[in-house]
């Protein structure tokens, strides 16, 4: 019982929900906003005991909730946390200003349009707006796709640092999801480059073979790109002129979902 607070409430979680907390934005002066929390930071910030917070923060790094520098020991958020902070995100926010732009997007252009947000090693597809056309490319809410075997994915990690991305997609060879799927870190980070160049990312057939996407970044009020949006097409219907006449389409569509979200609005991004 001696783990309990009013028969409700059990410490050790709340303590480590304590501890979690930190790694937030917009903490208060007493606990400012930082990438990284040593053993010592962290104790001094809740009062907790320095083998309290040893022992809960190897637990949450075991689950994937946060990550340890094994140079510094220093923690920073894991690919766990953000994937739970994303599934309450795109949701409530992301989804209410998309999905009205996705729709006219759809009915402009007549392929499926999709928002994939970052979950960790991959993106997960939040929003879905189907094409009605009797040939179509579907893909399931929720599923889970590695960053470099899609058009959104590649928009996400022309938002990261190259040391980042590594961290993230692996070591060579990346894993083919399909023939098409590019497999050489170097390669994809040529393409990520390319992507940062124009704003615009590409699949051809590399995710699913015989579809083809093309993906725009979605940034909010702080300028960081927090989605990706893309069209879904059947590669044996579209053209590659077909396709480029789609891009101020996507373009078009991604800037309108941005500024809903308030990018733009201090001139910090455009």
């Amino acid at each position: 019982m001696s783990d309990r607070e009013n028969g409700t409430v059990i410490q050790s979680v709340k303590r480590a929900m304590q501890l979690l907390s930190l790694f937030a934005p917009h903490r208060t002066p007493s606990a400012p906003p930082r990438a990284q929390w040593t053993v010592t930071d962290l104790s001094r910030a809740t009062g907790l005991h320095k083998s309290v917070v040893t022992r809960m923060m190897a637990t949450m790094a075991q689950e994937g909730f946060v990550v340890q520098d094994p140079v510094t020991k220093a923690y920073s958020v894991g690919p766990l946390a953000f994937a739970v902070g994303n599934a309450y995100r795109p949701h409530l926010v992301l989804s209410q200003a998309a999905r009205p732009v996705m729709e006219e997007l759809t009915a402009r252009c007549g392929h499926a349009s999709y928002l994939g947000v970052p979950a960790g090693q991959h993106y997960i597809f939040v929003v879905a707006v189907e094409s009605t056309r009797s040939i179509r490319v579907t893909i399931e809410v929720g599923e889970r796709r590695l960053y470099h075997s899609g058009a959104i994915g590649k928009i996400l990690l022309a938002a990261m640092p190259d040391e980042r991305i590594r961290q993230v997609v692996g070591s060579d060879p990346l894993p083919k999801v399909t023939p098409y799927t590019i497999d050489r870190i170097e390669r994809l980070l040529d393409e990520v480059n390319a992507v940062r160049r124009s704003g615009i990312a590409y699949n051809r057939e590399e995710a699913i073979v015989g579809a083809g996407s093309v993906a725009v970044g979605i940034h909010d009020a702080r300028g960081e790109c927090v989605a990706g949006l893309g069209i879904v097409f059947p590669t044996h219907i579209v053209s590659e002129a077909e396709v480029e006449a789609l891009v101020p389409l996507v373009r078009t569509a991604g800037t309108e979902i941005s500024q809903r979200l308030g990018a733009g609005v201090s001139g910090e991004h455009s």
